[in-house]
Order: structure tokens, then sequence, then C-alpha cells
């Protein structure tokens, strides 16, 4: 068999099962992408993997492994308190939008907003021991991704919003997302996810309306799916006449992996078929209850 094995983390399409690099045969049915769908990260090389675990013993690779969990947790909390001032510097400096959003008020249908394309975004990554990963922004894409094998632990993570200001009188409103997910998540007995966030700002008073959690999936062990899907998902806030907001669809993709493990979240590359993967802002409501 070759070094480096097509699939969704070692998945052989032709035959619709994860390989273990172990025991070199099929081991779990899974859902899996068409051949067309696959992206040049989704190779993997084996003997990278062997070359480490030759080199490293079993202490070391422990050790290693929860110095990287609590460096790439110590590293992910700094980031999203600094892209949480970046949100507030950047709306504060009162740029000129695009015109292009859907704002209306009348005494009948109350108020309705809705915006299709993200005013900003934000990305960053990192992590630490053995791994990768990588972060941005395009326009209305956030493109993560996170791999760890042997004795790592990475994670990405991305946002974009809408900023409006609310000229309606203080109501009750709910908010909507729409968004497309394309991407995969696969391990080898270690831990990958991806988690997607609906937050609320408030600009002028300084603080976080809400935030929720509206999507995640997680591997832990050997299994692994591929998404190309919209969501929508909803809360409900309080709006205040006059307040500037923003509605920030957040995206965050992590994985751990310790000994002769692998595991990778991937909505960033390029797939074969040239689409790429990715979390895109398809637009927001925001709208009387």
């Amino acid at each position: 068999m070759f070094s480096k094995l097509i699939g969704a983390l070692l998945v052989l399409v032709t035959i619709g099962c994860i390989v273990n690099p172990v025991l070199a045969k099929p081991t779990k049915m899974v859902t899996v992408p068409d051949r067309k769908n696959l992206s040049p990260r989704d190779l993997i090389d084996m003997k990278e993997i062997s070359k480490y675990l030759e080199n490293m013993s079993k202490e070391e690779i422990e050790e290693k492994y929860m110095e990287a969990v609590r460096k790439a947790k110590e590293q992910y909390e700094k980031a999203v308190k600094e892209q949480d001032e970046l949100v507030r510097t950047i709306v504060k400096s009162e740029r000129k939008l695009a015109d292009n959003e859907i704002n209306t008020v009348s005494v009948r249908s109350g108020y309705y907003h809705s915006d299709p394309t993200a005013d900003g975004g934000t990305a960053d990554h990192g992590g630490w021991g053995i791994g990768y990963s990588d972060a941005y922004i395009n326009g209305n894409e956030i493109h993560v991704f996170s791999r760890a094998w042997i004795a790592g632990s990475y994670w990405a993570t991305g946002r974009v919003w809408d900023e409006f200001t609310y000229n309606a009188p203080s109501h009750l409103c709910k908010v909507t997302i729409n968004y497309h997910l394309r991407g995969v998540t696969a391990a080898i007995a270690a831990n990958t996810d991806i988690k997607v966030y609906l937050r609320i700002y408030d600009h002028t008073l300084g603080y976080e309306v809400k935030k929720v959690p509206v999507f995640s999936y997680e591997v832990s062990g050997t299994w692994a799916n591929y998404f190309d899907e919209d969501k929508t998902a909803s809360t409900k806030v309080y709006l205040i006449n006059g307040h500037k907001y923003t509605v920030e669809l957040i995206v965050k993709v992590s994985s751990d992996a310790e000994g002769r493990a692998i595991g990778y979240s991937d909505f960033c590359d390029w797939q074969f078929n040239g689409q790429w993967r990715f979390v895109k802002w398809n637009y927001d409501v925001v709208e009387w209850v």
C-alpha cells in the first residue's frame, strides 16, 4: 500500500471504510465523500508518524501530550479575548459599510433587518506539540483547519459579523443566522471537533448580550464524517433603540492526539472538484418576536 493514503483521514473511497494504520485492514464503515470531494491535505503520510514513534518513548509522548493540551488551551483562551477586543475596535472605528442591508420598520410588521454580506471578520490559530493549524477569512467565508498526531493539540477559530444600529422601539427580537458548512472531521484513536456559535454584542453599552452554541460535532476514537449543507439557528434577545449591535458567526475546530493516533478537522482547503471547504455566512435576520 502507498505510504500516502487517500481519504477523509485514511478513508478509502473505493471500499468506503476507515483503514487502521496499525492493522492495515478495514475497521469501520463510515459515510465518506466521493473521491472528487477530497482535498490535498486528506493525504496522510504514515511514514512521518512512524518516524516520530521510533524516536519517542511512551512516557515522553504522554508528557509532551499533556503539555500540548495545556499550552493550546491557554493560547485559545487568549485568542478569543483578542478577537472580542478586535471586533469592538473595528466597529468603534465607524467604517463606511456597503449598503446591502435590508432594514424595515412599520407599525404593522414591526422590525425586520437582514444582511447577506458579512461586514467584517477575523481569524487566528495555534497549538502545541506535533501538528498543524490554519485559519483565515475570505469575505463571507471562515476557513479553519486543525490536525494533531502522536503528541499534539491544535486549534483554529474564526468569525464574521453583521454590524447594524437597531432603529426601532426597544423590543424582544429573534436573531437568526443561516450558514453553509462544508468540510470533514476525522480521527483514528484521537479527538477532533467543530463548534459553531451565534453571538450578539451591544457596542453601545459594551457587553455581550448572548453567546449560544448552535452546532457541534465531535469525533472521539476512530470515525470520519463529511459535511456539505446549509444550517440555520436562532435565539431571542432584547434589543434597545438606537444601540449598535453585531451578530457574529463564530467557528472553532480543535484536534488532540496521543500515541499512535491522528485527528483533524478541515473546513479550510480546496477540494479536487474545485470547491472550497469553509463555514460561509449566508445571511442573518433580526425581527420582532
